[in-house]
């Protein structure tokens, strides 16, 4: 059994029985295979988890880059069009992903990483077209903030309960507008250039 289709199981399985299952050998029983078949590919539960969001994040990125307008996009609408993209794709999996995030915090921990190699260059991107503000010390904590809003957009997303998430399409807006915002030059930015020139004035 190939990796992706071993994934695929899993996720019928714990779709299937609304919860994961307890071991190794209670999925492999009941999907048909030997347990070393399992660990071909994978050697907990966790990590066959962790393979999902690194298989999804991968699609998600293959799918918005490939369109023609990605790479005329500004940073901002980048980051618009991976949000609602990945939750279009979650949604094909909304109970699995419902309880993997209750039950396993590592989960995501790979995918954190992945999403990191995808935001940094666009943060660089960024700052060099005049989107973000690059704030000396500040500016390589800037990834980190990016990360924690799409995770924070995930959550959500799970709890949402309106008529076709119609609340997380205008929580994904707010929420990566309001980064945006702050990560663009803004009155702070004003006021420390306004103090620095005092500064050099006395």
């Amino acid at each position: 059994m190939e990796k992706v289709e071993l994934l695929q199981k899993y996720i019928d399985y714990v779709s299937k029985q609304g919860e994961r299952p307890s071991t190794v050998s209670k999925l492999t029983f009941a999907i048909g295979i030997k347990e070393s078949d399992f660990y071909t590919h994978f050697s907990s539960l966790k990590q066959i988890e962790q393979f999902y969001w690194t298989q999804t994040h991968q699609t998600v990125v293959n799918t918005i880059t490939q369109q023609e307008v990605y790479a005329n996009y500004s940073v901002r609408e980048k980051l618009l069009s991976y949000a609602f993209t990945l939750i279009e794709f979650l949604k094909q999996n909304r109970s699995f992903v419902q309880i993997v995030l209750k039950k396993n915090c590592d989960a995501l921990k790979a995918y954190k990483q992945d999403l990191k190699a995808y935001v940094e260059p666009l943060i660089t991107e960024g700052t060099q077209k005049g989107e973000i503000e690059d704030r000396m010390f500040l500016t390589q904590h800037y990834s980190n903030v990016i990360i924690q809003s799409l995770i924070a957009i995930l959550y959500f997303w799970i709890k949402d309960e309106s008529t076709n998430f119609e609340k997380t399409d205008v929580y994904v807006e707010k929420s990566i507008n309001f980064i945006m915002d702050i990560l663009h030059k803004n009155w702070i930015d004003t006021g420390l250039d306004f103090l620095k020139y005092q500064f050099k004035r006395a």
